[in-house]
């Protein structure tokens, strides 16, 4: 994407006062572009004030709108919060004048310094370096400077003469970052750089190959994996899935150090139940990896008399396997049934049969066992647990009706 492909765009142009936004801000006037600004002063330096001016006198000399924030910072991360502040704020100020998009001066060195840090940090991003369109917040991001140096567009300011500030907390190694910057980007020549971003181009085609066989797994088996299949994956592979399943149905976004922590945690052995959400969770239970609503499953159905019926949970027909079969009496009435419980147990002629037990012993998941339905007669007893059978006074060759789960 280049500038000129915005002439159709009504943009927001986030401009700091810094050479990068500055030499962007020419470029959009310069091809008839209709802008307005958006600037933000945090007042964490000295010169912020000086660089607020410098975008203000600029729009008054070409009569472009000004939008200015001041915000208030507090606690917490300040590189997190400021930017989740500036993008509300582009965001308001895009509805408010009614714009296409926010135009960034982000440009070839930040694409490169992106890149490294992510694979310094071995992250498995949603993409690789920096993408030309994006949608921030709600808010639609286009960054037309992505081809340009950060020394030609130094150049194009002193050449047209725009005035700029340069943010002297960018001289420091104080953040990651500014190291790469410092360290890696500004001593590559034009082959070091050309090597690095055909590097991120690859990892970019892997990337998505990866995305498209990820999302093939997730049309095919829906919210349950068998455990088998996940084992197979590679690790960006699991990454990827474990990142495509929690945004598709918890509706939620991880971190690859995120998705590299449950995949430690269903590595184990042992059965897995992970907390994603208030709502939402992740389990591994025996041979199927299943990510779930967490809520409790509370239901209980009281009949006075027999009726062949269908429930979301139970199906009451007059055919089914032996271990579905129940012979009710009259005394048996009112009979309810309800899902199976914490201590419920049935006497069978071998003795007595915690449902817990069984569940364990048959391995089946944990969420099915909320959802199993249980039979008790009047007396609260219960007297018939599908796929375990009835209790011996219940049990006769002629059953008068069969539960099934």
């Amino acid at each position: 994407m280049e500038v000129r492909d915005c002439v159709k765009m009504k943009l927001v142009i986030a401009c700091s006062g810094g050479p990068d936004s500055m030499a962007l801000f020419e470029l959009c006037r310069e091809e008839g572009i209709e802008l307005v600004a958006a600037h933000v002063n945090y007042h964490r330096r000295p010169t912020a004030n000086r660089d607020e001016q410098i975008v203000k006198a600029y729009c008054q000399k070409y009569q472009i709108p000004l939008e200015v924030l001041h915000p208030v910072y507090e606690e917490g991360n300040f590189q997190n919060w400021a930017r989740e502040v500036r993008y509300e704020f582009f965001g308001n100020v895009l509805k408010k004048y009614q714009c296409d998009g926010v135009a960034v001066a982000h440009h070839e060195d930040d694409v490169i310094e992106t890149y490294l840090f992510q694979k310094q940090r071995k992250m498995i991003p949603e993409y690789y370096g920096i993408q030309e369109k994006i949608w921030i917040q709600k808010c639609p991001v286009v960054r037309p400077l992505l081809n340009w140096t950060k020394k030609e567009l130094i150049a194009y300011c002193e050449r047209q003469m725009i005035a700029y500030g340069l943010d002297e907390t960018n001289d420091t190694d104080d953040y990651e970052r500014n190291r790469i910057r410092h360290h890696q980007v500004e001593h590559m020549d034009e082959r070091e750089r050309k090597d690095v971003l055909s590097d991120m181009r690859m990892d970019n085609l892997d990337l998505m190959i990866t995305r498209e066989m990820v999302n093939t797994m997730l049309d095919r088996y829906q919210s349950i994996l068998p455990v088998e299949v996940f084992e197979r994956l590679s690790h960006q592979e699991k990454v990827v899935y474990l990142h495509a399943l929690i945004q598709r149905y918890a509706k939620a976004s991880v971190s690859t150090k995120e998705c590299e922590d449950l995949i430690r945690q269903l590595s184990s052995p042992k059965n897995v139940e992970i907390s994603l959400t208030n709502c939402v969770k992740l389990s591994k239970m025996y041979h199927l990896l299943e990510i779930t609503e967490k809520k409790d499953v509370l239901y209980s159905y009281v009949l006075d008399k027999l009726v062949m019926m269908k429930t979301d949970f139970f199906t009451i027909s007059e055919t089914g396997k032996s271990v579905e079969a129940l012979t009710l009496k009259e005394d048996d009435f009112p009979i309810m049934i309800r899902n199976a419980r914490k201590g419920d147990a049935i006497s069978l002629r071998f003795g007595t049969k915690k449902l817990n037990r069984w569940f364990i012993d048959r391995k089946i998941p944990r969420n099915e066992r909320l959802r199993w339905p249980v039979v008790l007669n009047r007396h609260g007893e219960v007297i018939l647990v599908p796929g375990i059978g009835c209790d011996l006074e219940h049990y006769s060759n002629n059953p008068t009706c069969f539960v099934l789960k």
